[in-house]
């Protein structure tokens, strides 16, 4: 699909801006490093971004009450902005099944805030043992020395050691897990035995937020808010049709 292909291609341009900083003969080589055979970027699995803003049935899941009053209770907001939506899959045997890092979601959202969540939820059959299910560094969203110290050491023993890492073992259709933006997370790939892994996500953010004060870098997920941002621009609040509010109810 279109937007599949948008999204891949956003990602390559992003790993050919390297060459700006890098040496060309070191950014090259770890450029063909990240791509696949038809010379596209290998990924750690097949994401669509805001399948909401394409299809009903996913923009009434995405906008509905329970969802939108969950997130305001556990940011303790008053208002909630239903933020992006998500499709993960994982295939068995593909190049897109591959460990997807230890990461945390604001690091790739222009807005400055603290108040963002997402639900993450199995799709189409309940996920077990041997599933790409998340795991959590515990408490790693209010760990300030990390930032204050710029530790950015994200390897898998480092983070093993500084935090306790939880992990769902199990999630049926119907469950979802809820993480803070700045919470560490990764998933390992899919098992070879087992059938592919689908999931959903939908992240909300404070109303009041405002986008960050100076333009972003070149992040991963620029295809999900660049239509936004553009408009929007810096240091301003993120009031847009794009970022509808769910929470409180009209």
């Amino acid at each position: 699909p279109k937007l599949a292909l948008e999204q891949r291609l956003s990602k390559a341009v992003i790993a050919l801006r390297c060459c700006q900083e890098q040496g060309r003969e070191l950014c090259l080589s770890g450029v063909a490093r990240s791509c696949d055979e038809a010379g596209l970027p290998r990924l750690p699995f097949h994401q669509l971004l805001n399948l909401h803003r394409y299809d009903h049935a996913m923009l009434q899941l995405a906008t509905s009450s329970k969802l939108a009053a969950a997130a305001a209770v556990l940011l303790q907001e008053p208002r909630v902005r239903l933020y992006q939506t998500a499709l993960f899959a994982k295939e068995p045997g593909k190049s897109s099944n591959n460990l997807t890092t230890w990461h945390r979601d604001l690091s790739q959202v222009p807005i400055d805030t603290n108040s963002y969540i997402t639900f993450w939820c199995p799709l189409h059959r309940s996920l077990r043992k041997g599933d790409s299910l998340l795991s959590f560094a515990k408490r790693s969203h209010t760990d300030v020395a990390y930032f204050v110290h710029a530790l950015q050491n994200y390897s898998d023993d480092n983070i093993r050691q500084r935090y306790e890492v939880n992990y769902m073992d199990e999630l049926r259709v119907g469950d979802c897990s809820a993480h803070h933006g700045w919470t560490l997370h990764f998933a390992p790939p899919q098992f070879k035995s087992k059938k592919p892994r689908h999931a959903l996500a939908f992240s909300f953010v404070a109303a009041g937020a405002r986008t960050l004060a100076q333009a972003p870098r070149a992040m991963e997920d620029h295809v999900s808010w660049a239509p936004w941002f553009q408009e929007v621009g810096v240091d301003a609040s993120i009031e847009h049709p794009l970022l509808p509010v769910v929470w409180p109810r009209k």
